[in-house]
């Protein structure tokens, strides 16, 4: 979509809630077999290969909003992130009720119901 082209998803993104992010990494370390790629104070992401996937834990308190914080698709650029807001916009799914922080090009919508934010 990106000028005229495909947008090029790499990956798909998968972003959960934990009370505990360092007992989660030793969790989702056995599952997975590898060591995260990148860890921070509150946060572990894994860069799985097979299957294709970006999983991030973010530390957060439990409420009503459950485990799930987002699902997003890691693209190839910051244009294919626009490219993809476009096509959500034109199906009413942009802008999110509250605008999830971006670091890189990737981009997400939060689902519908009860683990969406409030507005």
């Amino acid at each position: 979509m990106a000028n005229g082209t495909e947008v090029k998803v790499l990956k798909a993104h998968l972003a959960l809630n934990v009370r505990d992010v360092g007992r989660s990494i030793e969790f989702y370390e056995k599952m997975l077999g590898i060591a995260p790629s990148k860890v921070r104070t509150g946060y572990a992401k894994f860069d799985v290969q097979n299957p294709p996937l970006n999983l991030t834990l973010n530390r957060h308190g439990f409420n009503e909003q459950g485990a799930l914080s987002h699902l997003g698709l890691q693209v190839a650029s910051s244009e294919d992130v626009l490219a993809m807001r476009g096509r959500w916009a034109a199906a009413g799914l942009w802008p999110p009720p509250a605008e999830p922080v971006s670091e890189g090009p990737r981009t997400s919508v939060p689902p519908p119901g009860p683990v969406a934010p409030t507005p």
